[in-house]
């Protein structure tokens, strides 16, 4: 919460690195409130955070307001730990598709790690089909979870 505070109420952070951390729901909340309005924060990290589906589904959807951030890396965000619920699962990703539609800044996306099958990927890349931005996609070591 800390975090979401700060970066609410400064204009100078471009860069935020919170990867190999525990990052709880209220956090990732907080965190995306404030990376909305941020007009500074060009660089997000949260790889390795076990967020999980529903907090990328949140950074999603912030990713659809947000006009400054260039990098967001969502590599081993836990997803594969939402698998359970799959409903949730498949929100986040359609989430992702949803915001590379409307987002125009984000260039580097990396979500590799993430054991999401190949049906949800594609998903995903139908937002690269209105998306003119993203220069670089990283989606290796997802596996097709529907082979067994």
């Amino acid at each position: 919460m800390i975090i979401g505070c700060m970066l609410g109420h400064t204009n100078v952070i471009t860069e935020l690195d919170l990867s190999y951390r525990d990052i709880e729901q209220k956090e990732v909340e907080a965190i995306s409130e404030a990376f909305k309005s941020s007009k500074t924060l060009m660089k997000l990290n949260l790889s390795s955070t076990n967020i999980e589906a529903f907090s990328v589904a949140v950074i999603a959807k912030a990713l659809m307001i947000n006009i400054s951030l260039r990098e967001l890396n969502l590599a081993r965000a836990g997803i594969e730990s939402g698998m359970k619920i799959k409903k949730l699962k498949d929100e986040a990703i359609e989430a992702i598709g949803d915001a590379l539609k409307i987002n125009k800044t984000l260039e580097i996306l990396n979500f590799s790690h993430n054991k999401v099958c190949k049906t949800l990927l594609k998903d995903t890349c139908e937002g690269l089909r209105a998306n003119r931005s993203l220069k670089e996609l990283d989606l290796s070591y997802n596996k097709n979870m529907d082979e067994k």
